[in-house]
């Protein structure tokens, strides 16, 4: 192994020619003219077949594989006002679908709104969601039916995930047609904020690994992490057992029952003393027993029940009278015995009319407290270490499963193996910040981007620089072809014609 001048290890054995390779070479750089506004952010579908640019002032346009001005139809279609109301800073395709894009916007102190597209019908999108912050960050899972979305909120970073929720109704046609359903945010699992696994710490990058089953983060304190992503909703964990309205509204009787004893109750008091009394009467004609209010001890005689019954019908609208507290039991046997009585009590307001048994009776009584929500689950975090003092600003997987690279504010970018976590290789060929990375379809290269005014090209198995792309200012973008050896990027320098750039490996 030997050390050259360029800071970076190479490994003569795995170059190029000692495979019986071509030497690469990233020479003839295109220039993509034809845009009025300055290009952000960049990708490509999943089948190499169209492109996708987002710029500033809700400018997004697809391209087909040509990549000429004439092939590029805007988003959203016919002239339709767009979903976003500033500059698009991100966009991304689905891995599994041509026709599903995202699309998200940075507001500022507004937030942000992501937009999912089904380029079938791009006269606007199937799905928008508003986030409180700026996206910083998109995130699609290898099946294509989840992604996350980053954004700052203070001292600390959120993440989001969404997910696609097929329709329960089957399809009653057998045709390929992908089944119906939307798309919808999780609210069963949380990532960021107060979460024990990050704290305060701030995402700049999320990506999930190839697998699916992993969402890993890189952060500003320079540490990596991992945690299981379940693709499944949580039901069961973290969520309080909902209230039993049958158990709320017994209580609500009991304790009405017990004021109506005591002051004659209110107006909610009284309606559920007389649904008590209905019903007590309908099982006192059904089972024969006597329709008191109270239940009489065990072993107490039943003597002068027609007696009582008759009291109690009489008694009975004598103690519906709100507000009268003289009404006794002395009273009620007066008013039995004198019924033709001329001083009998005023009442404050006529009493209420009975209702038939069969009449639904309305209910007065305090409404039972609202379900609370479903606590959202932590996700489980299973891999943590900070290798970097420096921040971490960009993280992305080998298409191939062997490697995933990390690089950040200290300009030094790290191969590091994705089972083991342990590092292999280590390139310190920039002279800036690390905020791009990206490897190619075949995992041959790594393109390495960002305040640094050069993209470099390396190869992953030589170590070796393969190519040095000048450009004029900082880097918004980086990304390969899902096919061929084609690296598309944009810059952030605003003189000039606004333009992206595609170069590819020369054969």
């Amino acid at each position: 192994m030997s050390s050259n001048n360029a800071g970076i290890d190479e490994f003569p054995y795995n170059t190029h020619t000692a495979r019986q390779l071509a030497p690469p070479r990233f020479s003839n750089v295109t220039e993509i003219r034809g845009l009025v506004k300055l290009v952000r952010s960049i990708a490509w579908s999943c089948d190499g077949s169209r492109a996708a640019t987002a710029g500033e002032y809700k400018d997004i346009h697809v391209w087909d594989n040509t990549l000429h001005i004439k092939s590029a139809k805007p988003l959203p279609a016919s002239s339709n006002p767009s979903p976003h109301s500033n500059h698009v800073t991100s966009v991304s395709w689905s891995p599994t679908d041509p026709n599903i894009l995202l699309s998200a916007d940075k507001t500022f102190s507004h937030g942000s709104v992501i937009a999912v597209w089904d380029l079938t019908s791009p006269s606007q999108p199937i799905a928008t969601f508003k986030t409180p912050g700026d996206v910083i960050s998109l995130s699609w899972h290898p099946s294509g039916h989840h992604f996350a979305a980053v954004y700052p909120m203070g001292i600390h970073d959120v993440v989001d995930f969404y997910r696609f929720s097929p329709s329960s109704i089957p399809s009653a046609s057998s045709s390929p047609t992908p089944p119906a359903g939307k798309w919808e945010k999780r609210t069963d699992i949380v990532l960021g904020g107060s979460s024990p696994g990050i704290g305060s710490e701030e995402i700049n990058s999320l990506r999930f690994n190839n697998s699916g089953q992993l969402v890993c983060a890189v952060s500003n304190d320079g540490s990596i992490g991992a945690w299981l992503y379940p693709l499944e909703l949580l039901e069961g964990e973290n969520i309080e057992a909902p209230v039993e309205l049958e158990n709320v509204e017994s209580t609500v009787v009991e304790h009405s029952i017990e004021d109506q004893a005591g002051t004659a109750g209110g107006a909610a008091s009284e309606a559920v003393v007389e649904k008590e009394t209905d019903v007590d009467m309908a099982n006192g004609e059904e089972t024969g027993e006597a329709p008191s209010a109270t239940v009489a001890p065990e072993g107490t005689a039943k003597e002068g029940s027609q007696e009582a019954e008759g009291v109690a019908a009489e008694a009975e609208p004598e103690e519906r009278v709100a507000g009268d507290e003289t009404a006794s039991k002395d009273d009620v046997e007066m008013t039995e015995n004198t019924p033709h009585s001329s001083k009998q009590p005023t009442p404050s307001r006529p009493p209420s009319p009975a209702l038939p048994p069969s009449a639904d009776i309305p209910e007065t009584a305090t409404p039972p407290a609202p379900i609370p929500a479903p606590k959202a689950t932590h996700l489980t975090r299973v891999a943590h270490i900070t290798p970097y003092a420096a921040s971490l600003l960009s993280l992305s997987f080998d298409p191939l499963g062997r490697w995933f690279a990390v690089g950040g504010q200290d300009a030094l970018l790290s191969l590091i193996d994705a089972r083991d976590w342990i590092c292999e290789k280590n390139w310190d060929v920039c002279s800036s910040a690390i905020r791009h990375t990206a490897f190619s379809s075949d995992g041959e290269f790594i393109a390495v981007g960002g305040d640094d005014l050069f993209i470099y090209i390396l190869s992953t198995h030589a170590s070796q620089v393969v190519s040095k792309i000048p450009i004029p200012a900082t880097l918004n973008c980086l990304v390969w072809h899902p096919t061929k050896n084609i690296l598309a990027w944009c810059h952030s320098d605003k003189k000039g014609a606004p333009l992206w750039y595609v170069v590819q490996q020369e054969v």
